[in-house]
C-alpha cells in the first residue's frame, strides 16, 4: 500500500487519504521537543488540536512511552504518531507510514524505539497505527517552527477538523 502524501507539495494523489485514516476511536500523539525547531511539530499540532476535533489529543513531546498506559486505556481503533521526520524530502513536506513500512525504516524518535512503543500499544489493543512524519527544515535548539512546517501543522489540522469535527 502506497503511504499517504502531502497532496500540496506532492503530485501523488494521498492513498489512503490522510483523514481516511482517522476512523472510530482515534488517538493522536504529537511527539517531539519544542526547544528544537521544528523537531516541536507535533506538539506544536497538539496545541493547535486542542478541543477542536473529536480525537484524543496527547502532547506527548519527548517521553511518549509515558502515555502508552493512557492510549491502551482508550482501547482506539487507530492510533496516529506525529513527529518530524528527516525523510529526505522538502521542507513542510508530510507522508504516512504505514505498520509494513515502518518494519523496513529506521523511524525512532527521542531516546526509545518507535517500534517498541508500537509493539507495546499492539499488544495491548488492536489499533491500527500510523505514524505521520513532517520533514523539517531546522531541528537546531532554540529554533522556532518554520513556515513551510507551520504550513504543513495548519494542513493536517484542517485535514483533522474536517474528518473528525468536535461535536
Amino acid at each position: 500500500m502506497s503511504p499517504a502524501r502531502n497532496p500540496r507539495k506532492s503530485e501523488e494523489r494521498p492513498a489512503p487519504a490522510f483523514r481516511d485514516l482517522l476512523q472510530g476511536r482515534t488517538v493522536l500523539v504529537g511527539m517531539g521537543n519544542p526547544l528544537r525547531g521544528d523537531d516541536g511539530a507535533g506538539p506544536a499540532l497538539m496545541r493547535r488540536m486542542d478541543g477542536l476535533c473529536d480525537c484524543l489529543c496527547i502532547n506527548a513531546e519527548t517521553t511518549p512511552e509515558n502515555c502508552l498506559g493512557l492510549i491502551a486505556k482508550q482501547q482506539p481503533d487507530t492510533v496516529v504518531f506525529i513527529d518530524a521526520v528527516d525523510m529526505g524530502l522538502a521542507p513542510g513536506q508530510w507522508r504516512v507510514f504505514e505498520d509494513s513500512e515502518m518494519a523496513e525504516t529506521s523511524l525512532h524518535t527521542h531516546g526509545i524505539s518507535l517500534g517498541l512503543l508500537i509493539a507495546h500499544l499492539q499488544s495491548h489493543t488492536d489499533a491500527r497505527i500510523v505514524v505521520l512524519g513532517i520533514q523539517p527544515c531546522s531541528v537546531a535548539f532554540g529554533q522556532g517552527i518554520s513556515v513551510d512546517v507551520e504550513t504543513a501543522i495548519e494542513e493536517i489540522a484542517e485535514a483533522v477538523q474536517t474528518a473528525r469535527p468536535r461535536g
